[in-house]
């Protein structure tokens, strides 16, 4: 039986707990290893892998054949979103000129996330 149970983030519906298990037993063991070495925590706490297990409920977010291919072509009609369509044709239209678009996204970005 597992001493630590984590549950993971957003993003995950398409892994599932044994992809995440390891990864996270291991991150885990070194952040608690590391503590034991500057004295804060006992030595004989750093978790073993299978001391860990992953609660995972990605799949429940998984739409059905949501990584399947398109049935077909799609076109900006296929976009419902106005503000979607407006981009997706700016897009096509600068790749046609072959250039970048300048045109701003639809959440703020902060200042250091931005180019110059």
């Amino acid at each position: 039986m597992a001493r630590v149970v984590v549950v993971h983030g957003v993003g995950q519906e398409y892994l599932g707990r044994r992809t995440l298990q390891a990864p996270v037993a291991a991150a885990l063991a070194d952040g608690v290893e590391t503590a034991a070495n500057a004295g804060d925590v006992p030595a004989d706490t750093v978790p073993a892998v299978e001391d860990v297990d992953v609660a995972f409920y990605g799949n429940v977010f998984r739409t059905p054949g949501a990584k399947a291919a398109p049935s077909g072509p799609l076109s900006v009609d296929d976009v419902t979103d106005p503000y979607e369509q407006e981009l997706l044709l700016a897009w096509a239209d600068a790749a046609a000129r072959g250039q970048a678009p300048r045109t701003g996204t639809k959440a703020p970005t902060r200042r250091s996330c931005r180019a110059p």
